[in-house]
């Protein structure tokens, strides 16, 4: 999976997942950055309220992370028996 980034005023997050691994996601905030294996825990350190646009934002981009799909077959694809 291609890494994502969300970034708002102060804020940038990135998420990637490398195949057959969780999700896991890098926050920067002014001067200081850290890891997240969990979108709970990202969101209790960003501390951006939920009501507000960047939090609706961010809640939003949380939830649109899905598990990592395989290749989809085509006509190239070749099994050998």
């Amino acid at each position: 999976m291609k890494a994502e980034r969300f970034t708002a005023s102060g804020l940038w997050v990135e998420r990637q997942q490398r195949k057959g691994e969780p999700i896991t996601y890098v926050a920067w905030k002014p001067c200081i950055s850290q890891g997240f294996n969990e979108p709970a825990d990202l969101l209790r350190w960003v501390k951006w309220p939920a009501g507000t646009p960047t939090g609706d934002a961010l809640r939003g981009w949380l939830k649109d992370a899905g598990p990592e799909e395989g290749p989809e077959p085509n006509d190239n694809t070749k099994t050998i028996i």
